[in-house]
């Protein structure tokens, strides 16, 4: 017979406030401390989990709800995110959309601003890997240097501002304009025509010297 200790101690288990006390990442699987309990190894809720999956495990001292099906805690499942004071919210607004994660970094989108941003701590580094191609409708504002490999194609005028440093040939079709003054190192040849070695004939007739 059921006694009324029992009833109570089962309801009591439906739904219980706790902690997370231990992570196995490899088993996806956490433990509880809820007042004087602790829980067995239990799964947590996920966004997601059939052929689109969403890992992001739970961490240690995590405020969590353990729900237990007839106050069976051995069966219960974990519902994360609940904020503490040991781990308060991290945002303030109700157009913000923010992921802190525990190395610093954040991404956040604020729909009141129309303002996506991704922020990584030092040393950080981001991949992103395309392909079929990835498509920039928009003006672009890069600080830093630019590594390529591969083709260049650009369509439009360029305007560049600073020095501008080049290994290597470089073929050109159409005309240039230059203000200001070209300096060569070694040799012009225009039309077949060497600058350095060129002669022409003088006013006598003889051919002349090179230019020095």
């Amino acid at each position: 017979m059921t006694t009324l200790a029992t009833l109570s101690r089962l309801i009591e288990n439906l739904i219980r406030l706790g902690t997370v006390a231990e992570v196995d990442l490899a088993t996806a699987r956490v433990r509880i401390q809820s007042g004087r309990l602790l829980t067995g190894w239990l799964p947590w809720l996920a966004l997601r989990a059939g052929e689109d999956r969403v890992w992001n495990p739970p961490t240690e001292g995590e405020q969590v709800l353990v729900l237990s099906p007839s106050g069976q805690t051995a069966n219960g499942v974990v519902l994360c995110g609940l904020f503490s004071d040991a781990i308060p919210a991290n945002g303030e607004t109700a157009a913000l959309h923010r992921t802190t994660y525990r190395d610093g970094a954040v991404i956040e989108y604020d729909s009141a601003a129309h303002h996506l941003r991704a922020i990584l701590p030092g040393g950080g580094s981001t991949e992103l890997v395309s392909s079929g191609g990835i498509t920039l409708v928009g003006d672009v504002t890069h600080e830093g240097n630019y590594n390529q490999t591969g083709d260049y194609i650009l369509v439009g005028d360029t305007t560049q501002q600073g020095d501008y440093n080049q290994t290597g040939d470089l073929s050109q079709t159409g005309d240039q304009n230059v203000t200001g003054t070209v300096a060569v190192g070694t040799e012009v040849v225009a039309a077949g025509v060497s600058l350095v070695k060129h002669l022409h004939l003088g006013n006598l007739g003889a051919p002349t010297s090179p230019p020095l």
